[in-house]
C-alpha cells in the first residue's frame, strides 16, 4: 500500500510537534526549537509547511521571503520517514511557492545529508559556513586597547540598526530584528569606535539571525559591522552554503 503524503501550512498550534520533529531529525532537544520556530512563523505566516504521512506529522520547513531574496530552512523529516520523498514534497511546494511570488534568489544552509537533494533541484554551492560549539566556559579575555565601546541596544536605536543592517544582509528586515529585541533586549549591542559616534550594530545570543541561523541552544548570535570593502552577491537563482562542523538545520532567517 502506498504511503500518502499531505502538505498543509503550519499553525502556531503545530509548534510543540514542529519542533519535536527538529529534535528527532537532527539529534537536538526540542526545547531549543520551539521560540525560535514561533519566530519564524509570525515573520511570514504563510511561508512554514507541515507534512503528514498516513496522516502522522513527520516533516517540516519553511522560508522566509525578503524581497531580493529568499531564505529556506528548518527542513527536516522524522528518522524513520526518511528517504520517502518527504523532504523534496516540502521542497518542491516552497519552491513553487517563492516562483509565483518572483522571488529570484533562494538560498539555503545544506547539511552534507541534504546536500544531494538540494543539488538536484538546482541549487549550487556557494560557499561553506563553519559551526563552532563551546564546550567549556572561560573567563572573557581583556578587550584590546582600541575595542569600540559596546552599550545595550535601546528601542530608539532600532530605525538605525534597520538602516545599517539592510546592506550588510542584502534586504530590509525590521520585523526580525525588532522581534528579537522584543524577545530578550538584552541579547542585542552596538558598538562605536572611537569618537566618531558610529553605531556598529552586534546581537549576541542563543540563535542566529542571519540567512542560515538557529541550531541549537546556547549558540551566539549574529554579528553585523560594516566591510572595509563592498559585499557582491552572486546572481545565482538558487545558492547553498554547505555547512561543516556539526549536524544541524538551516534556519530563516
Amino acid at each position: 500500500m502506498r504511503d500518502h503524503l499531505s502538505i498543509r501550512r503550519l499553525t502556531e498550534a503545530d509548534l510543540d510537534v514542529a519542533a519535536d520533529i527538529l529534535a528527532a531529525a537532527y539529534d537536538n532537544p526540542a526545547s531549543s526549537r520551539s521560540a525560535s520556530l514561533r519566530r519564524y512563523l509570525s515573520m511570514q505566516p504563510d511561508g512554514w509547511l507541515l507534512a503528514t504521512l498516513d496522516g502522522r506529522a513527520v516533516g517540516i520547513g519553511g522560508t522566509v521571503n525578503y524581497g531580493p531574496f529568499a531564505s529556506i530552512g528548518s527542513v527536516g523529516v522524522r528518522p524513520e520517514a526518511q528517504r520517502r520523498g518527504v523532504a523534496r514534497a516540502l521542497m518542491e511546494r516552497l519552491l513553487a511557492w517563492l516562483e509565483a511570488a518572483d522571488c529570484q534568489v533562494v538560498v539555503l544552509v545544506a547539511t552534507d545529508a541534504g546536500a544531494p537533494l538540494y543539488q538536484a533541484l538546482g541549487f549550487v554551492e556557494d560557499g561553506a559556513t563553519l559551526v563552532f560549539r563551546r564546550t567549556a566556559t572561560l573567563p572573557p579575555p581583556e578587550p584590546p586597547p582600541m575595542a569600540p565601546r559596546v552599550s545595550p541596544l535601546r528601542t530608539d536605536d532600532l530605525p538605525a540598526l534597520v538602516r545599517f543592517d539592510a546592506p550588510i544582509f542584502g534586504a530590509s528586515r525590521p520585523s526580525v530584528l525588532a522581534g528579537y529585541h522584543a524577545d530578550d533586549p538584552a541579547r542585542l549591542h552596538s558598538a562605536r569606535r572611537g569618537g566618531r559616534g558610529r553605531r556598529l550594530p552586534v546581537r549576541a545570543g542563543a540563535d542566529s539571525g542571519t540567512v542560515g541561523g538557529a541550531h541549537a541552544g546556547g549558540r551566539r548570535g549574529a554579528t553585523v559591522a560594516r566591510p572595509r570593502a563592498p559585499l557582491r552577491r552572486g546572481g545565482a537563482r538558487r545558492r547553498a552554503v554547505p555547512e561543516r562542523g556539526g549536524r544541524a538545520p538551516a534556519a530563516a532567517p
